[in-house]
């Protein structure tokens, strides 16, 4: 959370969380609307919320895919993920993308672009998390972890990412995954969580951080901080971020 100054209001009326992005000229903001349609905003342009159709069972996965491109992934009616891209000039339209996901917990994404592949992370009916990569053939594929809470998924270099969730026991727990050599497993942050979670990265001096957030049992904030400029990363403890 930033200390710039006091919460800025967007208006409108969402009844699942948000999803963000930062396009690199503008922030977009994901949300379901009480309609249950997909509904964007861009902050800075007087809030101004668009439909964008659909019928949502959760919150949205965004991610941005440079060149004021980016997408959005809901839950459907059907429990599968669907898709929605803007080209920068367009919107596209709905694109199925298939799998059954958890029912209360909805998708995330994350861009890699050192290959352009769009990678798409949900929660499995059997509580897993799975993968799958959006813009290429082919299925999801198990990460294994067993949670009951929308995961999320942050880019820490060009060719690899990682997964972060909150696992059956209230901990938070990463994945990496690198292309061309695959997953390192599951690895415990500690925490006592009550939420789903949130992550960002920043790359900066060679080095990438991530910033992890979910909700404690005061209902508080908590962030965690970690450092990857090597393998394992170097984590601080969780800090309470509000109250």
């Amino acid at each position: 959370m930033g200390s710039g100054g006091p919460p800025v209001p967007l208006y409108g009326h969402l009844v699942s969380g948000p999803a963000p992005i930062w396009t690199g000229s503008a922030a977009i903001i994901f949300g379901q609307g009480t309609d249950n349609q997909l509904w964007y905003a861009q902050f800075g342009n007087g809030a101004t919320w668009r439909s964008l159709g659909g019928r949502l069972t959760s919150k949205p996965g965004a991610v941005s895919l440079g060149g004021g491109a980016y997408a959005v992934f809901v839950r459907g009616a059907d429990g599968a993920v669907w898709q929605r891209t803007y080209t920068g000039t367009a919107w596209e339209p709905w694109q199925g993308v298939g799998g059954r996901v958890l029912s209360g917990t909805g998708p995330t994404a994350a861009y890699l672009t050192g290959s352009g592949r769009i990678y798409v992370g949900v929660v499995g009916t059997d509580g897993q998390m799975y993968l799958k990569i959006a813009n290429l053939t082919g299925g999801f594929f198990s990460i294994g972890g067993r949670t009951t809470a929308s995961p999320t998924l942050t880019a820490i270099s060009p060719s690899a990412l990682v997964a972060f969730s909150r696992g059956t026991n209230g901990a938070g727990y990463d994945n990496r995954l690198t292309e061309g050599e695959g997953l390192t497993g599951w690895q415990s942050m500690g925490g006592r969580l009550t939420s789903g979670l949130a992550a960002s990265s920043v790359t900066g001096a060679g080095k990438t951080t991530t910033y992890t957030f979910g909700l404690g049992t005061d209902n508080q904030i908590y962030q965690k901080v970690g450092s990857w400029a090597s393998y394992p990363p170097s984590f601080g403890g969780w800090t309470r971020e509000t109250g």
